[in-house]
């Protein structure tokens, strides 16, 4: 019982907050791609969920299968959609983030995939140790293709 509540201090950090190099308990819903062409970026789309007491904050997210890889968000100015870049996104404690389409995504610029297949993604925290996912990819309408 003395070992399990170290062990337990361990994956957390002794003050409560995680440090470099620490485990990441992030875990990653419906991870996925909405792939047009390769000449068009993809847009990548997934939940968050942070079950700790911490809060958690990405700062980073790339991938063999993209050129280069961006967080942003889409906004609407003027009647107008852009898309802004955003240094990180904070996954608050004991809660969830969601990417979705018109709002917070991975931008995949120069895509390397097709649909049907699933590429992965690794996901970089501020303290704590990078996530990797398999992202499913889906063509225009973001879900499976019939067959």
């Amino acid at each position: 019982m003395v070992f399990a509540f170290w062990a337990a201090l361990l994956v957390v950090g002794y003050s409560g907050f995680a440090r470099a190099g620490t485990a990441s308990l992030i875990t990653v819903d419906n991870a996925w791609f909405r792939f047009l062409l390769p000449t068009l970026p993809a847009g990548g789309y997934m939940t968050l969920r942070n079950p700790t007491g911490h809060q958690a904050v990405l700062t980073a997210a790339h991938s063999e299968a993209c050129g280069t890889m961006m967080l942003h968000k889409s906004e609407s100015e003027s009647g107008q959609e852009k898309m802004v870049g955003v240094k990180n996104i904070v996954i608050p404690a004991h809660g969830s983030f969601a990417f979705r389409p018109g709002a917070y995504h991975v931008m995949c610029m120069q895509p390397n995939m097709k649909p049907g297949q699933s590429v992965s993604v690794t996901l970089e925290f501020e303290h704590l140790a990078p996530v990797s996912v398999d992202f499913k990819v889906y063509g225009a309408t973001g879900r499976p293709r019939s067959k």
